[in-house]
């Protein structure tokens, strides 16, 4: 078990351009959230589910108001642990070493966030518990933020894309799918290295 670091999964959104719950997509045998909550288990990170509906029988922390948007819901989240390694549920091809290479580059940073496909994965980034009491003044004076306006609030470590290979990680894997051809693109390049 990492005790330094918790994750919190991402499961709320509305899905508007997958047309369907990304959440309980089935890939490869499962649904898709369960997938990445599974790799985040074999590396020993606990995890909360943020959303409306359960997973398994673990932290859940149901959305306060729906489609409010990631912000708002991670805004109700009190860490428990130096590091919160936030992620979407739509990340079919998620390395489970990711938070813990994130870990190592932080630094004396509030975050550190892949810089892939030329922008920031702030949905597939390690965040300190610092960052999320920005996150809350943030919220009292604007209730649905972005995540953008939030990493302008606080310290940012963007790690490159050549950085990531470097530490034996795909970048592709940081990346989402919003839409079902971006969901068969990434599955159909699960072997390819950028």
């Amino acid at each position: 078990m990492n005790r330094d670091m918790e994750a919190v999964l991402l499961t709320g959104g509305a899905s508007r351009r997958m047309g369907r719950d990304k959440a309980s997509l089935v890939v490869e045998g499962g649904a898709m959230a369960v997938g990445v909550l599974e790799k985040l288990d074999s590396v020993g990170i606990p995890v909360t589910v943020s959303g409306r509906e359960p997973i398994e029988e673990r932290p859940f922390l149901p959305d306060a108001e729906i489609y409010a948007g990631p912000a708002a819901a991670l805004s109700k989240f009190k860490p428990s642990t130096d590091h919160v390694f936030v992620v979407a549920c739509d990340l079919p091809l998620l390395d489970p070493q990711l938070p813990l290479t994130l870990e190592q580059l932080i630094g004396d940073h509030q975050a550190a966030l892949p810089f892939t496909s030329d922008r920031r994965q702030m949905l597939c980034g390690l965040y300190t518990a610092d960052a999320f009491t920005s996150l809350s003044d943030l919220v009292c004076e604007n209730p649905s933020p972005s995540m953008w306006s939030w990493t302008q609030r606080i310290s940012v470590r963007e790690v490159t894309e050549d950085e990531l290979s470097k530490a034996g990680i795909n970048p592709r894997s940081t990346l989402g799918a919003n839409t079902l051809g971006e969901l068969s693109e990434l599955l159909g390049n699960t072997n390819e290295q950028s």
